[in-house]
């Protein structure tokens, strides 16, 4: 167990705490950076990644990257077999919609930008009859406030009803 202050004794000894045994924590490092997640890096490295010594930690892997573009994929295939006419060619994409065409309000390589630019071409705005995909951002922020590098949050669906707002049951 690690003890970042001697005023962490008292946590980690209160009999609450599982302690592993040291190979299953070296088996997690050795597993991130298998993943992709910790990176060896020599001195030449420049990003804005934290660093200590050689160990760069990434904030996100390929596959934290595959995995939501495989879900979102199979949502919108489920959605377009279910429309009532064939999705026609005035498909929009995902990164256009939710930018509302202001594709320099996201870091390019940040994952926001590589997931949306990356998702499937849509024949559809709306995922459920309350829920779509936002087109308007409730924090979009003027192009000369944007930092480079700097994540700024980012609604992808909204809603047309509150979320306490209470509905009746169909019979």
């Amino acid at each position: 167990m690690q003890r970042m202050t001697i005023h962490d004794t008292e946590i980690t000894i209160n009999g609450w705490q599982l302690w592993l045994p040291l190979e299953n924590i070296l088996d997690e490092f050795v597993d991130m950076i298998d993943q992709g997640e910790a990176l060896a890096v020599n001195e030449d490295h420049s990003g804005d990644q934290k660093r200590t010594q050689a160990w760069i930690k990434l904030s996100y892997t390929a596959k934290d990257h595959q995995d939501p573009l495989q879900a979102f994929q199979q949502l919108v295939d489920i959605i377009h077999t279910r429309m009532p006419s064939q999705p026609q060619n005035n498909e929009q994409g995902l990164f256009d919609i939710v930018t509302d065409g202001n594709p320099d309000s996201l870091p390019p390589n940040s994952f926001t930008h590589r997931f949306l630019a990356q998702c499937s071409r849509l024949a559809f705005t709306n995922i459920t009859p309350s829920l779509s995909i936002a087109q308007h951002q409730p924090f979009d922020l003027v192009s000369e406030q944007v930092e480079a590098n700097k994540l700024y949050p980012l609604l992808l669906f909204s809603s047309t009803s509150f979320a306490y707002e209470e509905s009746r049951r169909a019979p």
